[in-house]
């Protein structure tokens, strides 16, 4: 993202003096660029109330990088560590390569809590690095992967979503050329998933796109239960709404409806 962009984005936020969540990655690896630590330090010292975090795949992780970053005031990263290309996942191996990990960090594996549920292919452990939430996980993407608006194919299973899904209402998505995608499960580069363009970011502001129709009809299909339209019926997010909230969220729906 170029230095122009960045610090609009940065100007608007600062602005309602903003203090909820920065995530400072897409499809990239954040750490193969050494700006990535200036701009951290910018986003801290703006907005000094927020929450900063990135998923990193940990080839760049050290102590060293880990305690630069909390110096600058990172709150989390999340480290998600994958098996080779063309490999398939295998519990043991994937134990290996996360007690690897730890090593590589200097953490005492015999003092680490690793909480494992090996049946259904999820390793994760979180640490507490001089104040930042270090959480390392190494799951069966297989089995949690997303369709990514349906440009992956080959997830073990497939399903019809009918939950709500929150994510369009709490969060918005900058690529790093300023294009607005719904969420994050859009890879901005793909061409399939070119015509799921929101907005850009460089002519018009935060609150414009965050407010606007387009994005409201997204958050509208998708706010309570029922199968749900392209690219969104292929998604495997979680969501923890309750059944028991049905009747409030049609009734909210349908008061829009009348509204409009």
């Amino acid at each position: 993202m170029t230095d122009q962009l960045f610090n609009k984005i940065l100007n608007e936020l600062e602005s309602i003096n903003y203090s909820s969540t920065i995530v400072f990655n897409l499809y990239n690896e954040p750490l193969a660029d050494k700006n990535i630590y200036f701009r951290i330090k910018q986003v801290r010292e703006r907005l000094p109330h927020s929450f900063l975090m990135f998923n990193t795949n940990g080839d760049y992780v050290d102590s060293s990088s880990l305690n630069q970053l909390t110096e600058i005031g990172l709150n989390a990263l999340f480290v998600t560590l994958h098996p080779p290309i063309n490999k398939p996942y295998q519990l043991n191996e994937r134990l290996k390569d996360f007690q690897k990990f730890l090593k590589k960090i200097g953490v005492d594996i015999s003092q680490s809590e690793i909480s494992t549920h090996l049946e259904n292919g999820h390793i994760e452990s979180n640490i507490d690095w001089n104040g930042m939430r270090l959480r390392v996980m190494a799951n069966d993407w297989l089995k949690y992967g997303n369709s990514r608006a349906g440009t992956v194919n080959f997830l073990n299973a497939s399903t019809t979503r009918v939950l709500p899904c929150v994510r369009p209402l709490r969060e918005l998505t900058i690529s790093y050329n300023g294009n607005i995608f719904p969420c994050c499960q859009f890879f901005p580069d793909s061409i399939e998933n070119q015509k799921y363009i929101i907005d850009n970011i460089s002519s018009k502001s935060v609150f414009e796109i965050y407010a606007s129709h387009t994005l409201a009809k997204w958050r509208q299909n998708l706010f309570t239960f029922g199968k749900k339209e392209t690219p969104c019926d292929s998604c495997r997010d979680e969501d923890f709404s309750k059944q028991d909230s049905l009747e409030i969220r049609e009734t909210i729906i349908n008061r829009l409806k009348i509204g409009a």
